[in-house]
């Protein structure tokens, strides 16, 4: 038994010397203090990573190139035209004066079914300039007819309370009252007298002949002056 346990003492002894060789210190006779354990070694070493972005920016600029383009090579512009009026017309016939005192008719182109107010105010204007050259005019003047009715086939003209003061004779008062009763007569069957008011009261004028009315409302036709003082056919 000493044997062996000798044995393993030598045993042991051996694989100490073997260590101990290995690490490669040297065996020292006797123990000595190695110094203070330095900072740092002692502790966890922590590694940090820091990652760095690079964002890149990329600026687009876009260029506006200006596009010519010739007219020669673009199709005609057609421009809108006034379609022409269509609107019915008929003649109206219309007396002016003629030296030396005589009724002569003139044609007027106006709107069919035109009023015969506008139809005598077309009388009330002076003719156009080549009338005037061969010698006509107008005794009537702007304003003279105030208003037209028309009743059992005859026309009641009411004129300006002033008409009897603008008159310079009888025969130029005759004159006017032919005027307007020839215009009025021509204007169709509906009428075929014409009497003549001042503020609603009748008033006589003198016929082509001079003479006063025979009728009780003091009526006129157009009898009463063509062929008297009208040229052309009646």
């Amino acid at each position: 038994m000493k044997s062996v346990r000798r044995s393993a003492v030598v045993a042991m002894a051996l694989a100490t010397a073997v260590t101990v060789g290995s690490c490669g210190v040297s065996p020292e006779s006797s123990p000595r203090s190695i110094g203070p354990v330095q900072f740092g070694l002692d502790e966890t070493s922590t590694s940090t990573t820091t990652t760095t972005t690079t964002t890149t920016t990329t600026t687009t600029t876009t260029t506006i190139v200006p596009i010519t383009v010739s007219t020669s090579t673009l199709p005609p512009t057609t421009l809108p035209t006034t379609p022409p009026s269509t609107a019915p017309v008929e003649i109206a016939k219309i007396y002016y004066v003629k030296a030396p005192g005589r009724l002569v008719p003139v044609n007027r182109v106006v709107p069919k079914g035109t009023k015969l107010e506008d139809i005598l105010q077309l009388v009330e204007t002076d003719p156009r300039q080549p009338e005037i050259a061969a010698g006509l005019r107008t005794a009537l003047r702007p304003g003279t007819v105030r208003s037209i009715t028309v009743a059992g086939g005859t026309a009641t003209v009411d004129l300006n309370p002033i008409f009897q003061d603008q008159v310079p004779s009888p025969s130029e008062q005759e004159l006017q009252a032919g005027q307007i009763t020839m215009t009025l007569t021509d204007r169709g069957p509906g009428i075929g007298r014409v009497r003549f008011t001042v503020g609603g009261k009748p008033i006589a004028v003198p016929r082509g002949d001079g003479s006063n009315p025979q009728t009780i409302d003091l009526s006129v036709s157009r009898d009463d002056y063509c062929p008297a003082i009208v040229i052309g056919k009646c």
